[in-house]
């Protein structure tokens, strides 16, 4: 049965991969890619750094944002259902990119990650197990609570903790579901409502590559 689930699976990825790969000769216009979910600022922001880890525990610069169209989600890693489902999405995203693009060109000009807004359980090493089983490539954020705070305030991600919940995972965390975008000069350009799916969000990154920046 699981080798039939599996074949399936393949399968599916592999449609999804041809579509792809037939649509990505297309440049879509601001209209159609509002209709994919993305919405975008009158003027792009700047943004500033915030005191934030990656996962390997160096300091995060807002010069990593440079060259690179930056697609932003912000969960926690004991999140039940919506984080890991998203986050598997963006890394499929990721996999057409490299097929369209190449796994070399495709890692330059573009980059996902996650931001941690559970500061109390989410340390260095949870989280850099948590990103990497979606994509080796990855970044992984974390900070104090004041410091993922700013952060978000910047792209217009809130969170707060609510209550305890009588299962192992203790208590949850409310917050955006969006997907947001920073562009290659590091501005806050957008971000892309839900649902999410891996053909559309490629399509979004290929039409922002190909309007400008890398």
């Amino acid at each position: 049965m699981r080798n039939a689930v599996a074949l399936v699976c393949i399968f599916l990825l592999a449609v999804a991969g041809m579509l792809w790969l037939d649509q990505t000769p297309k440049q879509l216009g601001m209209s159609e890619l509002k209709s994919l979910g993305l919405f975008t600022l009158p003027e792009p922001r700047e943004i500033t750094d915030s005191l934030l880890l990656d996962e390997a525990g160096n300091p995060f610069d807002v010069k990593r944002f440079d060259g690179r169209w930056s697609f932003i989600f912000f969960g926690y890693t004991r999140c039940p259902d919506i984080c890991p489902v998203t986050m598997s999405i963006l890394g499929q995203a990721e996999r057409l990119m490299e097929a369209e693009q190449g796994t070399e060109q495709a890692n330059a000009s573009f980059q996902g990650m996650f931001v941690s807004v559970d500061p109390e359980r989410d340390d260095q090493d949870t989280m850099k197990a948590y990103v990497e089983a979606f994509s080796p490539t990855f970044i992984g954020l974390i900070g104090t609570g004041a410091s993922v705070r700013s952060f978000g305030l910047q792209l217009g991600a809130g969170f707060r903790r609510g209550e305890k919940v009588d299962t192992e995972l203790g208590y949850l965390v409310e917050h955006s579901p969006y997907i947001f975008v920073v562009d290659p000069t590091a501005r806050y350009y957008g971000y892309i409502k839900p649902p999410f799916d891996a053909n559309s969000l490629a399509l979004i990154y290929s039409s922002l590559r190909q309007q400008g920046g890398s």
